[in-house]
């Protein structure tokens, strides 16, 4: 698991740490986490999330998300995707679902691909008693939760979390009464959704610590009194069914009678609640058909339906459900009875107009829970603290799990500059000057052949975690290649240590029958590229080529540079090759590191002739030049944007990213390309005008003309760089 950079783990401060909430009882787990993880008087933080970052669930997710845990959208406990492949920690693709889904909730996944196994104590709801805890202490396991990330859910129970185990997987109410557990296959609604926050450090903070062994022997203790469950059968579809497909049949017959007044209404509300309950996500089924009883009883109390035809439908879904016999019964009549009394009718509806079918009003206790959610929501200032550790694989270069593109034209060096980063994180060796946090790389070389392992024996004392794939892989026409190298990967990783760095040298040559330039194929091949990443927690370097215009960056279609984290672009002159970080997610853009291809003697070959082959060698940082051209519409923008730091500039802060305290004068970004569209030839077409001034000011940074950081733009001197 890798740890998140600043400003993520800034955001999860800003997220995670509220007051507990005065409505929902203090439990004793809460209690001895409180005493335990007792905070210090916070720091004032200057440098909190940008303010355009709501306090969200969307902000949480991506806070886990850069921190390695894959994630999902839900509604309520519901899933909003296909989560078990969909679940990524690829900020664009969890921007674009919230994007669709505002209002979703954060889910972590659990088992495998999270490294995650969570403890989750329930409370009875009724009366709010922690029953959870309760068995827990009755079995011996309280003792076992001490150490362990723990989070309060939104019905106030708790989440305990463990360090996933093979074999682990998700039951309800098996290990003991209010005792679930969530593994291989399964998911938790995370601290940041509304109604659920950390009671001390995250898993972010804290690592969570391998399953307690008297927590694994009771799990497998309770998996060996299961035995096979008899499927339910589907009698004919006049039942209210034991299959969703005979649900849905049921629907459809009453919706086509056209049946008017309270009893087609009343039919299609318990048809509603029955594939609810058994559509219901594991770990919420209990739950699920509770609350279909409880509104179902509602409709019973009022005269719309007969108690026992609702009793027989909630059986049959529960066990179509696949809950336990045992809890079927009990949840069902005390749903039922509380529901008996608010009694519900049917609501009027206007003449001539057809009955919609309605949701079922709020009950008392889930009105109760969204209070309180939102109370437990509210966050205060004095709680913030700084975040300070990184999770850096080669410092102010690249991240630890995260995505990098190195791109620059043919014969610049790409392969070379990829393995001479590849040595120094195998060897745990600085590299330019940075520092490095070393582990197994993967080097698959598609191009090069015979020539690329001559340049491997130039390096110097290679290390044995230094893996070469001289083989082409497809990442974009299927999944084979994907697991097979995430598979080889793992197993690596058995004996030589966490992965460290992977390397796919070239894209062109492992997008098997893809097309770059198309959002599908690529979408496809970046996808994969996510999969291995979470599979492994390995950081994925992808080799690839400019396009045709050197400022628009790397080839191919633009939601490659959508996902990467990082982007180092390559040019060559005089002998002297330049890389220049053009994208960081989390650091500064603008690091420039220069290096010569030396000529490394290997030997003779059969006819005595020498063989050679070259290696990276670092050199001095060239100036960039003055004489930097650039296009009319270019210089006007420039012109634009010196009339406009002349009149309204700023000095700088400092920081990361900025140059030294007071260097240069600053404006905001926003309201200079406001002032430079105005300004342009065709001003009277606004939206012409303002892709115009964005196209060239993209073109400027480029070139090094201009540098923008935290929404402020500036001018480079000539001859400068990021930090001037």
């Amino acid at each position: 698991m890798k740890a998140p950079p600043d400003s993520t783990r800034q955001r999860l401060n800003e997220l995670f740490c509220a007051e507990p909430n005065p409505r929902i009882k203090t439990l004793p787990l809460a209690a001895q986490a409180a005493k335990k993880n007792e905070l210090k008087k916070p720091m004032q933080i200057k440098d909190m999330a940008s303010p355009r970052e709501p306090k969200s669930a969307l902000g949480a997710a991506l806070a886990y998300a850069a921190a390695g845990f894959p994630v999902h959208p839900v509604k309520g406990k519901v899933p909003l995707t296909k989560w078990k492949g969909a679940a990524s920690t690829d900020e664009a693709t969890i921007r674009g679902w919230w994007e669709r889904w505002p209002n979703a909730s954060v889910a972590l996944v659990t088992g495998t691909r999270s490294g995650l196994f969570v403890v989750d104590l329930d409370i009875d709801k009724a009366t709010g008693e922690a029953i959870g805890e309760a068995s827990a202490a009755r079995l011996g396991l309280a003792e076992c939760f001490e150490g362990a990330p723990v989070a309060r859910t939104g019905s106030g129970g708790r989440h305990v979390f463990f360090k996933a185990e093979e074999g682990f997987e998700n039951s309800a109410g098996k290990v003991g009464e209010g005792i679930d557990t969530r593994g291989e296959g399964g998911f938790v609604v995370a601290a940041g959704s509304p109604g659920y926050e950390w009671l001390g450090p995250s898993i972010v903070e804290l690592a969570p610590p391998p399953v307690p062994e008297k927590i694994g022997k009771a799990i497998r203790a309770s998996k060996k009194k299961d035995g096979p469950k008899p499927m339910p059968s589907a009698s004919s579809a006049a039942d209210v069914v034991a299959f969703p497909m005979a649900a849905l049949a049921r629907q459809l017959d009453v919706m086509r009678a056209g049946e008017a007044g309270s009893c087609a209404w009343a039919e299609q509300a318990m048809l509603a609640e029955a594939g609810r309950v058994i559509a219901a996500a594991p770990g919420t089924r209990n739950h699920t058909l509770n609350r279909a009883a409880f509104s179902l009883g509602q409709i019973v109390a009022g005269g719309g339906l007969d108690r026992a035809r609702v009793v027989d439908a909630l059986t049959r879904a529960a066990r179509a459900a696949g809950l336990d016999e045992h809890e079927i019964g009990p949840t069902i009549e005390s749903g039922l009875n509380d529901g008996a009394a608010s009694p519900r009718t049917a609501p009027e509806r206007p003449s001539g107009h057809p009955q919609a079918s309605l949701a079922p009003l709020p009950a008392p206790d889930v009105l109760a829970c969204r209070k309180a959610a939102l109370a437990a929501r509210m966050v205060r200032a004095t709680d913030v603290r700084p975040l300070l550790a990184a999770p850096y694989l080669v410092k102010g270069w690249l991240d630890r799990g995260a995505m990098s593109v190195v791109y620059g034209e043919s014969n610049v060096g790409k392969s070379f500059f990829a393995l001479s980063i590849s040595h120094a994180v195998a060897k745990g060796e600085r590299w330019a000057g940075c520092r490095v946090v070393g582990g197994p790389v993967f080097y698959v070389a598609s191009e090069g052949g015979r020539s690329f392992v001559n340049r491997v024996a130039a390096l110097d004392r290679p290390s044995e975690r230094l893996v070469v794939i001289p083989v082409s892989i497809d990442l974009c026409g299927s999944t084979l290649d994907v697991e097979a190298v995430a598979a080889l990967i793992r197993d690596e990783a058995k004996v030589h240590g966490e992965p460290a760095l992977l390397v796919i040298d070239t894209l062109a040559r492992s997008m098997g029958q893809g097309d770059e330039n198309t959002a599908p194929d690529m979408g496809a091949f970046v996808r994969n590229v996510d999969t291995i990443r979470e599979e492994t927690s390995a950081h994925v370097m992808v080799i690839h080529h400019s396009g045709k215009d050197r400022a628009r960056g790397a080839r191919g279609h633009s939601s490659l540079r959508a996902a990467t984290d990082t982007e180092i672009e390559l040019t060559g002159e005089a002998g002297i090759v330049v890389a220049e970080a053009k994208k960081q997610r989390d650091m500064a853009n603008g690091r420039r590191f220069a290096y010569q291809l030396a000529e490394v003697d290997l030997g003779e070959d059969q006819d005595g002739d020498a063989v050679t082959t070259c290696r990276v060698e670092p050199c001095h940082v060239p100036e960039k030049s003055a004489l930097t051209p650039i296009s009319p519409e270019q210089r006007r923008v420039l012109e634009s944007l010196r009339q406009f730091v002349g009149d309204r500039g700023t000095p700088n802060p400092g920081g990361t990213g900025w140059p030294e305290p007071g260097a240069r004068m600053t404006v905001d970004l926003v309201e200079f390309k406001r002032f430079a569209a105005a300004k342009e030839p065709d001003a009277e077409e606004p939206k012409k005008a303002s892709r115009r001034v964005r196209d060239m000011l993209m073109k400027l940074e480029g070139k090094g003309l201009v540098r923008c950081n935290e929404g402020r733009i500036w001018i480079v001197p000539r001859g400068g760089n990021v930090g001037t």
